[in-house]
């Protein structure tokens, strides 16, 4: 089992919502393929993505994103062996931040949602947080 957490800045023309709705229902689908599961959170114009799942989905999936014009500036915070899935009930979980997650956002430790410079920690906990506050 490998887990990836990348932040990408988002560089698309569509508002972001619109966005994140066609990529999760496309993401949706692959995942489901090859046995990805894993949570998109996005907002400010950038996205963080946890994906997990066998190695080589993995890094398929991610290659996929990498090639994708609306991400731009990829950068992985973390990338390695997981014991277990995280996210396993979803093929993609997701959500768009808005002015009610100012205080998930303080709980993991972040004045704003700048997830290129976070450390791997504190992505990895915020997309858990983000993740326990998604309706299933």
């Amino acid at each position: 089992m490998r887990r990836l957490i990348y932040a990408s800045r988002y560089t698309g023309e569509a508002a972001l919502s619109d966005a994140l709705r066609h990529i999760v229902g496309k993401s949706i689908h692959n995942n489901r393929i090859v046995d990805v599961t894993g949570f998109l959170l996005a907002g400010d114009g950038a996205f963080l993505q946890w994906l997990e799942g066998p190695a080589a989905s993995v890094a398929e999936t991610f290659e996929r994103i990498g090639k994708d014009p609306r991400h731009g500036d990829l950068t992985i915070l973390s990338d390695g062996d997981a014991p277990t899935r995280q996210f396993r009930d979803w093929n993609m979980g997701q959500r768009q931040l808005g002015a009610e997650d100012r205080g998930m956002l303080a709980e993991a430790g972040l004045a704003g949602f700048s997830p290129a410079t976070m450390d791997a920690m504190t992505a990895e906990r915020l997309l858990i947080l983000a993740g326990g506050r998604h309706a299933r």
